[in-house]
């Protein structure tokens, strides 16, 4: 016989204004307790968290509310073959078109009431504290790479034939050394040809400058900015640290992307080196300015990358933020998969969630929202357990 499901939801609210923060050592909680069998909505107003239940059989619920939205669960979702019994939390109010920015808590990921870890995907957006990062790249184990791209369209000027700059060369020459045709160089070598690769010497416009300094060598702009780039690499090989300083355009402060894109053609001009035998995770610290660009390569391997204020750790941008712990958390490279871990951090390990998560049976879950912390737990009613 089918047994219905229920979940369980224990809810901690803290009052103290930490930026956002939860403090996970706090002895002042406020906890609230709920249980419920179809879909509702859940707000805050000071300490306190109400449910509100939106199932079709509840009678018509009013549009606005005096509380603050945090949540919602539901049996419904954009996901094929829904059934009944398989619940969803999403940060977005069906009812009132609002939504709000929802964290999964890394330490609350458990199986068999042991720490599980997140498996880290691109385009994640992760929290140590305030300090976060995005997970911009990826290489498996089979070689594929999964990656983000910051694509710009520019102008560009394709290199002339070999026997159309010797003409062009020799006009040149026959009218005391001045360009008839007035033709665009480089702004770095100020030079129109000087690469033997034709795709090295493509003249591009990666900035809002123009006149004389508007076009430069594809080739010259990558040597420009490996320039501007420091490389650390930790003591034990397994974590590369990359540091660009002041990645914009000197004269208009345009800021320059990672890729450049020119007619079918695409151009990284931001690069790093990379391993050819080994998987790979690259993390980009997000909201550093554009003075610089932090992005660090963990190779996959048997050893843990620890993360933390602690110097001795692996990632040195984590150590001057108060708001992380000393061994905040740990990255695992485990069957294929880079795993994120918490390791009982004053504010926790969170990952950004944009789409509705399932909570499925015989986990706990976690999620976080501005100074709240609600735990998750589905069980069937007949050996159901407190999370």
């Amino acid at each position: 016989m089918h047994q219905k499901r229920f979940v369980k939801i224990v809810a901690y609210t803290w009052v103290k204004d930490s930026g956002g923060l939860f403090d996970y050592e706090s002895n002042h909680l406020f906890t609230s307790k709920f249980k419920l069998s179809g879909s509702a909505q859940f707000f805050r107003k000071d300490n306190n968290i109400y449910m509100l239940e939106t199932s079709s059989n509840s009678p018509s619920q009013p549009t606005t509310y005096p509380h603050d939205f945090l949540f919602e669960i539901n049996t419904e979702s954009n996901v094929e073959s829904v059934t009944p019994d398989r619940y969803f939390i999403t940060s977005k109010n069906s009812l009132s078109s609002s939504s709000k920015i929802m964290d999964l808590v890394v330490r609350g990921i458990k199986k068999d009431c042991m720490p599980a870890g997140y498996e880290l995907k691109v385009g994640d957006i992760i929290k140590f504290g305030r300090v976060k990062f995005l997970v911009r790249e990826i290489k498996d184990n089979n070689g594929g790479v999964s990656q983000i791209k910051n694509l710009q369209e520019v102008n560009f000027i394709p290199p002339k034939p070999e026997h159309e700059v010797e003409e062009e060369e020799k006009e040149t020459r026959n009218n005391n050394n001045e360009n008839p045709f007035n033709e665009m160089t480089c702004r770095i070598c100020l030079m129109n040809n000087l690469y033997p690769d034709p795709l090295d010497n493509t003249l591009v416009s990666p900035c809002k400058c123009k006149g004389s300094c508007e076009y430069v060598h594809l080739k010259c702009l990558k040597h420009w900015i490996d320039s501007k780039k420091s490389t650390i690499e930790n003591s034990e090989n397994i974590c590369l640290s990359f540091n660009y300083k002041k990645l914009y355009c000197e004269s208009c402060e345009e800021s320059l992307p990672y890729t450049l894109k020119f007619g079918p053609q695409e151009y990284d001009i931001i690069d790093v080196e990379k391993p050819t035998n080994l998987p790979y995770i690259i993390l980009e610290t997000i909201e550093n300015g554009r003075e610089n660009k932090d992005l660090f390569l963990i190779k996959g391997t048997e050893q843990e990358v620890r993360l933390g204020r602690g110097h001795t750790h692996h990632i040195l941008a984590l150590a001057s933020d108060i708001s992380v712990s000393r061994y905040h958390s740990s990255i695992h490279y485990q069957d294929g998969k880079f795993l994120l871990f918490d390791n009982n951090s004053k504010f926790g390990t969170l990952v950004q969630v944009e789409k509705p998560v399932e909570i499925l049976p015989k986990k706990n879950y976690a999620a976080m929202w501005k100074d709240c912390d609600y735990s998750f737990c589905q069980e069937r009613r007949d050996h159901s357990t407190s999370s």
